[in-house]
């Protein structure tokens, strides 16, 4: 049996720092792997790794470090998400970026669950009785799960999908907070959108009112308490 890692999967696990990467090193050469590594067998007879990043890629750095092996089966991949997801906020002391950034990416894959029940629910002609049981906005049931406000979570969405990892890295070990970190992105936003006007290829030209049947007539400024209406010329 081959142990394969799954580029999805892996990035479900919060990264450790590098402190605690080496201490978890340390510990595993002392001690070895204590906690079996959870794998979901496949058909072809490989095994996708679902719970033990970590503890796998340093036993492959040391020779001879043994570790037992549990298989548990699911369902489908997203059935799977939800399990490393639950297992990762179950299991670790996780800073508060990271706990929103998993609920997050539950929240994306149960929505998408309830899309699919929906559709299919409308094919076969059955009412989605889940309509009137609406509870709220999503970045309020995360903000509750992982106490935190609505707001935060947005901030924690912006960071995650366009700050740079080290950024990130800078959240998780305290360096940088969310707010920080989000301002800095909008600051970004601003000078590029600014940028992008100042450098655009073109230029206004105004005409005086005369006659509110020309043609060119669709838009008008106030100019001098007169109004001007103006067309948007490129330079191309």
């Amino acid at each position: 049996m081959s142990i394969i890692i799954d580029p999805e999967f892996q990035s479900l696990i919060p990264p450790l720092s590098a402190d605690e990467y080496t201490q978890l090193e340390k510990n595993i050469v002392r001690d070895g792997i204590r906690d079996a590594l959870i794998v979901w067998p496949q058909d072809d007879g490989n095994s996708i790794l679902i719970d033990g990043h970590n503890r796998f890629q340093i036993s492959a750095a040391h020779a001879g470090i043994r570790f037992e092996v549990k298989e548990k089966n699911f369902k489908d991949r997203d059935e799977a998400i939800l399990w490393i997801i639950d297992n990762q906020l179950g299991k670790r002391n996780l800073q508060l970026f990271d706990r929103g950034v998993l609920e997050l990416k539950k929240q994306s894959v149960l929505s998408k669950k309830a899309r699919e029940i929906s559709l299919s629910n409308l094919k076969q002609g059955v009412s989605d009785g889940q309509k009137s049981d609406a509870r709220g906005r999503v970045d309020e049931q995360i903000g509750k799960a992982i106490g935190a406000s609505r707001d935060t979570v947005r901030k924690i969405e912006t960071i995650e999908k366009k700050a740079p990892e080290s950024v990130k890295e800078q959240v998780r070990s305290g360096e940088k907070s969310i707010n920080q970190a989000w301002l800095e992105i909008k600051e970004k936003e601003r000078n590029h959108k600014t940028n992008n006007t100042n450098n655009s290829n073109c230029h206004i030209v105004f005409f005086e009112r005369k006659n509110r049947n020309n043609k060119w007539n669709k838009k008008k400024q106030l100019k001098n308490k007169k109004e001007f209406y103006y067309q948007v010329l490129s330079l191309d």
